[in-house]
């Protein structure tokens, strides 16, 4: 009987400690959430007639943190970093002249909060600059929210620091049999050939690393000099010491499977600059464990883990120059 109990004492003890961290907020509701999306319909309304809806746009409205917390999405009207920045200096500057002062930040949460009708310590607004393809750009963040009655900001203009790295490719060994002798060349590698050995070499990744977890190669895109491809649903590739939740190993323990380690994805843009040289860039995104992350569900791994990411890419510039001898 004690080896049935245990773990089930153990589960109960872990649901209730989840429950006492989460008992000072709220949770949201399903009715919550259809109020929050009318209202949020009503904000794009407010940003129009207050001429701030000419450079920002209401993307979404989303719960996060056990359906504790509510997060509005705003996307600066560009899909260009350098005109977003001014965009969004231009707009700080513009809005403060016309408001004695007032910054931009404090007015976009305040009316947040006050529309949506929460306590300002379970909201916060993120701006993006929104990539083509539905994501966020790496290079622009602005984060507000409200933590021990103060105002806080994290805005990130242009921190991306990622360095394309360079990759030499040697020449290959050529054998051919010549009048009875073996002859020995070398031959350079054409950007097509170079291009089917990256291919080759990155659905190596489709191999599993963690349960639950199905990697693919995807969004292949290629030139005669450009090699573009996505590896998603990755888990510890660049996060190598990413660990699963106290509540996923209680679910194991039960005998059940869980493993809710956040998702990676990569996003690779390769070019074949001449014979012997390469230059790659490798962009990492982080997205929930839990469910599949939408388009705009992933985050950026820079700035919080650009040190693993640059391990990561000396590692894969080491591989790949091994690969295309």
């Amino acid at each position: 009987m004690k080896t049935i109990l245990t773990p089930l004492l153990l589960a109960i003890c872990l649901l209730q400690c989840l429950q006492l961290a989460a008992q000072n907020k709220d949770t949201f509701s399903t009715t919550d959430y259809r109020f929050f999306q009318k209202k949020a319909e009503e904000y794009q309304r407010w940003l129009n007639q207050t001429n701030l809806g000419k450079t920002l746009a209401v993307e979404l409205i989303r719960l996060k943190k056990h359906d504790t917390e509510l997060e509005l999405v705003l996307n600066v009207r560009t899909h260009q970093t350098d005109s977003a920045i001014g965009m969004w200096n231009q707009l700080r500057k513009d809005f403060s002249a016309a408001s004695n002062g007032r910054m931009l930040e404090a007015e976009l949460f305040r009316v947040f909060v006050h529309k949506m009708e929460i306590p300002p310590v379970q909201g916060n607004v993120q701006v993006y600059v929104p990539d083509p393809d539905g994501s966020h750009n790496p290079c622009f963040y602005v984060g507000i929210w409200e933590e021990d009655s103060t105002l806080q900001l994290d805005t990130r203009l242009n921190p991306c620091k990622s360095t394309p790295v360079e990759v030499t490719i040697q020449p290959v060994v050529v054998k051919k049999v010549i009048g009875g002798k073996t002859v020995v060349s070398r031959k350079n590698l054409s950007s097509a050939e170079v291009f089917d050995r990256i291919i080759a070499f990155a659905y190596r990744w489709e191999q599993p690393t963690c349960l639950e977890r199905y990697p693919k190669v995807t969004n292949i895109e290629r030139t005669t000099s450009r090699l573009k491809f996505t590896v998603s649903d990755l888990c510890q590739v660049v996060l190598t010491d990413e660990k699963r939740s106290l509540w996923c190993d209680v679910v194991t323990a039960l005998g059940g499977t869980c493993n809710d380690t956040r998702r990676e994805r990569l996003d690779f843009d390769i070019e074949y600059l001449e014979t012997n040289k390469l230059r790659c860039s490798v962009l990492g995104k982080i997205g929930s464990g839990v469910y599949k992350p939408r388009k705009n569900g992933w985050l950026n791994m820079e700035p919080d883990f650009e040190d693993y990411l640059e391990v990561f890419i000396d590692s894969f510039k080491t591989d790949l120059e091994r690969e295309l001898r």
